[in-house]
């Protein structure tokens, strides 16, 4: 699934509901990573597990509490040193820290790792943390599967195949069951239940993660692994197959068809500006399309913007704005946005290869709408132009404008020497609006 249709995904009842449920999965494979390594001890494991539920307990809220109190100066301290280096390592020795006292208390290094995680989302520099690590993430998540390919002996396949069928099908079937029966349980409906049973019939990644610690441990042998292993990588292969099917699977299980989810939304979109017209379509409304909106405002002119940013989109209702949750690339969201009847399509994506394919999809629904396009990328206006663009405003054109505005001024030119340099410069560069210079000493 892409990362757009799984954000509209989330605009589904079943959407949340698998959402919700993948997150208490991985919260509830944290405590089988502490009680693992107690299994491998045998014996009557009543009171180690225990001790180790204690002992996992208070690691927890001693780390919790740590983070709250000692990582958010600490991380103040580093970032005001603007050392890049320097803020990568307390990162990783901050995550090595929480694992290594985790071990030394007797629990699994995953475990800490994983409370390092909660400690570190907690303080205000997650984001610049998340973006600090994904170097290492990419690679370290690209050598655990690495690893547990190596284990896998595809040989022996032809041995086991029927035990690993077998368990294929009791894992995905019956997880796939057993959450549609809970489901409907909870008064949900049959085609909700079904949908979200189906998003979560594979196992989870986690549960990938617990076999390799359950083999190093020796709670489970490499033998008994195999065919557990074999189930797991084959069920997640089959996830993407699941949920891209499952509009399919509903209408010949219960004769009806479930909308996708960008034909809800665009349908949600369609009903909400149903007779609107003489409008602008923003594609795009962070900071650039804003900007638009307001002058739009100012005019009177009525907009609807587009965006895939749900912070955004929400913060836009709040203002009571026609911001809508959609893809412009997609042509059902700007049929949704009444294209058709619109007076021009404005595309303030900063991303020139998205605005590229908007201007594709909005040239194929309509050949005369004005079309202006934003663009970081001077590279692809020849590309931007070509599929139908009108007029074209490189960033840089406009920041560097600005600049040498300022600059003169700044200068001691005279502000109609000035305004006359700017407004000839321009008229070079935006054709479309050289009808207005000549003669217009305003502008």
């Amino acid at each position: 699934m892409s990362a757009f249709n799984f954000q509209l995904e989330l605009q589904t009842e079943s959407g949340h509901l698998t959402l919700s449920i993948l997150l208490f999965q991985d919260i509830a494979a944290v405590p089988f990573l502490a009680l693992i390594p107690i299994l491998a001890q045998g014996g009557n494991l009543g009171l180690p597990i225990a001790i180790t539920l204690f002992k996992g307990i208070a690691v927890l809220i001693g780390i919790l509490i740590l983070g709250r109190w000692l990582l958010r100066p600490l991380f103040h301290f580093v970032a005001s040193t603007r050392s890049a280096e320097l803020f990568t390592l307390v990162v990783l020795l901050t995550s090595m820290s929480a694992a290594w006292l985790t071990h030394f208390m007797g629990l699994s290094l995953a475990f800490g790792a994983f409370l390092a995680g909660m400690m570190l989302s907690e303080t205000e520099y997650r984001h610049q943390i998340e973006i600090e690590i994904r170097p290492f993430k990419d690679v370290l998540l690209g050598l655990f599967f690495i690893a547990v390919g190596m284990q896998l002996d595809f040989s022996t396949l032809t041995d086991i195949w029927p035990l690993v069928l077998a368990l294929l099908v009791g894992v995905v079937f019956g997880k796939g069951f057993l959450i549609f029966i809970l489901l409907k349980m909870a008064n949900y409906s049959t085609v909700t239940s079904m949908r979200t049973g189906q998003n979560l019939a594979h196992a989870g990644e986690f549960g990938i993660a617990l076999l390799v610690l359950a083999v190093i441990t020796g709670v489970i042998s490499p033998q008994d692994n195999h065919p557990i292993l074999l189930t797991v990588i084959l069920s997640m292969m089959l996830a993407p197959l699941l949920i891209r099917f499952s509009n399919t699977l509903a209408m010949k299980l219960f004769g009806q068809k479930l909308a996708k989810p960008d034909e809800d939304y665009s349908s949600q979109i369609s009903q909400s500006v149903d007779k609107i017209e003489n409008h602008v379509v923003i594609c795009g409304f962070g900071r650039v399309g804003q900007v638009v909106a307001e002058h739009l405002i100012e005019q009177d002119i009525m907009f609807i913007g587009l965006d895939t940013n749900p912070s955004i989109v929400k913060k836009s209702w709040q203002e009571h704005e026609q911001v809508f949750f959609g893809d412009a690339t997609n042509s059902k969201i700007l049929e949704a946005a009444k294209i058709e009847n619109a007076k021009a399509l404005v595309i303030c994506v900063d991303d020139s290869q998205a605005a590229l394919n908007i201007l594709r999809t909005a040239r194929r629904l309509s050949q005369d709408i004005p079309m202006l396009v934003r663009t970081s990328d001077e590279s692809m206006m020849e590309q931007l132009l070509d599929a139908g663009a009108n007029e074209i405003i490189p960033e840089t054109l406009e920041a560097g404008t600005m600049m040498i505005t300022q600059l003169l001024l700044l200068l001691n030119k005279p502000v109609d020497e000035v305004y006359e340099q700017i407004k000839k410069f321009r008229s070079k560069r935006y054709p479309i609006l050289d009808k207005f210079y000549r003669g217009d000493k305003n502008i």
